[in-house]
C-alpha cells in the first residue's frame, strides 16, 4: 500500500529540510520531489519508502544531536570598543557577527550585515564609532542542552543563537554551523 504521499512534506518540513536540501540527499530531482508534494507524481512505493525512511532517520537524528557539539566558541567584544575594533576581530576570526558585552553581560550584537547601514548613513570613519551607539539586538540565547529544533527554528529568523552554560555565554550557533548534523 502506498502511503499517504502528504506525509513526505509534513516530514521534511518537520526535519528543517528544503526540496532542494531533500533532493540532493536522496538522489532524487528537486522537481520530483515537488510534484511528489503537491500530488502532481504518482511515485513507486519504493521511492515514498524511501523518502519517508530518509526523513524518520534525520528526525530522530536530529533529536538525538548533541547542540553544544555545533557550536563554535567565539569571542565577545565589549560594547565600549570601535567599530574598526569589531571589524578587525570579525575578520581575524573569520565570522560575520560577534555578541556584544558590558562586562560579562551579553548586551547586543554586532555583524556584518550592519556595515552597509552605517556607510548608508554616511558614517564612515569607523575608528571613533563605538559599537553600543550602532550594535543591534542581542542574538537569541539558549541553554546548551536545548533541542536541536529550537534552535533550528529560531535560525529562520535570527543570524545566530548563543548558547549558555549556568547563565554563562557559552558559544554561538549559526546556519553554517546547522551544516555539521549532514556529516
Amino acid at each position: 500500500m502506498i502511503p499517504d504521499l502528504e506525509i513526505i512534506k509534513f516530514l521534511r518540513r518537520k526535519s528543517g529540510l528544503t526540496q532542494h536540501e531533500l533532493s540532493k540527499l536522496s538522489g532524487l530531482s528537486q522537481s520530483y520531489i515537488n510534484k511528489i508534494e503537491n500530488l502532481n507524481a504518482d511515485p513507486p512505493f519504493s521511492v515514498c519508502k524511501k523518502l519517508i525512511n530518509l526523513l524518520e532517520k534525520l528526525r530522530s537524528e536530529g533529536e538525538k544531536v548533541n547542540v553544544k557539539s555545533l557550536m563554535t566558541k567565539i569571542k565577545r567584544i565589549n560594547m565600549n570598543k570601535t567599530v574598526k575594533d569589531a571589524v578587525i576581530l570579525m575578520h581575524d576570526l573569520g565570522v560575520s557577527q560577534l555578541p556584544v558585552t558590558d562586562g560579562v553581560v551579553i548586551v547586543g550584537s554586532f555583524s556584518k550585515r550592519t556595515i552597509p547601514g552605517l556607510i548608508r548613513k554616511g558614517l564612515k570613519c569607523v575608528d571613533e564609532l563605538i559599537i553600543k551607539d550602532v550594535m543591534d539586538q542581542p542574538f537569541p540565547m539558549i541553554p546548551e542542552d536545548s533541542p536541536i529544533q529550537l534552535v533550528s527554528n529560531l535560525l529562520e529568523y535570527n543570524e545566530a543563537v548563543l548558547l549558555l552554560n549556568h547563565g554563562i555565554f557559552s558559544g554561538i550557533i549559526t546556519k553554517t554551523d546547522l551544516l555539521k548534523i549532514f556529516k
